[in-house]
């Protein structure tokens, strides 16, 4: 009986030391793992959002939406969804958008379909049919998608699956994305053009100069702006705006209001000859 007792408690001790060193292991790499996880994450939402060098994750209503932005500015966004195919798991995927409301990617994260037939919708043949579509397309299929031959099935969960993200997406975010914007030079007259955007203290007016088709100055003539705070956005912006010939510059850090005030000014200035870009 001694030797029971004693045999249960080494046993015990056992237990507790290589369940203490577990919980050491997972203390430890937690903070990997989570990393790791956290870059897949990214580099998947980077596909399906090109455009985009940040992301905020919003939750609403039950589902996960990913908004994409660009120098802090939201130029697309992504929806997580789940569509259940022939498997018996669900498919999970990511779709994207930009903004004019056209699908920039569809990913699949997950799935457990038949190897080798329903599998077959990760060709990427088959999923860069959805790139180009937009949200209010029927997205159907047949119409607008080719099947797979001998994976209806598969086929038809994953576009439920991407009609319903475009669904969200449009419903949620569409009103958020920004889509890119240029000047077309060649159209704009010589001459001087103001324009007016609001700033932290009132207006801001801005002159821009075109010659031969380049934007050669851009002047700042008279704002409200905080002193100091405002002034390496005043001092700053002009000249990049002249160098990149192009309304997508960087502004200028602890003074991005003002930076975006004198970007919104010249894009009135020049709000004739402001075209939309593809993505």
């Amino acid at each position: 009986m001694r030797h029971v007792i004693r045999l249960g408690l080494i046993l015990t001790i056992i237990c507790g030391v290589a369940a203490a060193s577990l919980a050491s292991v997972y203390t430890a790499t937690r903070p990997l793992i989570e990393a790791q996880r956290y870059a897949e994450l990214q580099a998947a939402l980077s596909r399906v959002v090109p455009g985009a060098d940040s992301f905020q994750r919003i939750e609403k209503d039950n589902r996960v939406h990913y908004l994409g932005l660009a120098q802090g500015l939201p130029v697309g966004a992504a929806a997580a969804v789940r569509s259940r195919g022939y498997g018996p798991l669900p498919m999970e995927m990511l779709v994207g958008v930009d903004g004019r409301g056209q699908l920039t990617g569809v990913l699949i994260i997950s799935m457990s379909e038949t190897p080798g037939i329903g599998t077959r919708v990760r060709q990427p043949a088959f999923l860069g049919q959805f790139s180009g579509k937009h949200v209010n397309d029927p997205i159907a299929l047949g119409t607008d998608i080719d099947g797979i031959t001998n994976a209806t099935i598969s086929v038809r969960a994953l576009v439920s699956g991407v009609r319903e993200a475009a669904d969200l997406l449009k419903g949620d975010f569409l009103g958020q994305i920004k889509p890119r914007k240029a000047i077309d030079w060649a159209k704009i007259p010589d001459g001087d053009y103001e324009g007016t955007a609001a700033g932290v203290g009132g207006p801001v007016v801005v002159r821009v100069t075109v010659a031969q088709g380049r934007m050669t100055r851009v002047a700042v003539v008279r704002h409200n702006e905080s002193p100091g705070h405002s002034d390496p956005a005043i001092a700053l912006m002009p000249g990049r705006l002249v160098e990149r010939q192009a309304l997508d510059v960087d502004v200028v850090s602890n003074a991005t209001i003002t930076s975006r005030a004198i970007l919104a000014a010249v894009e009135a200035a020049l709000k004739d000859y402001v075209i939309i870009l593809p993505r």
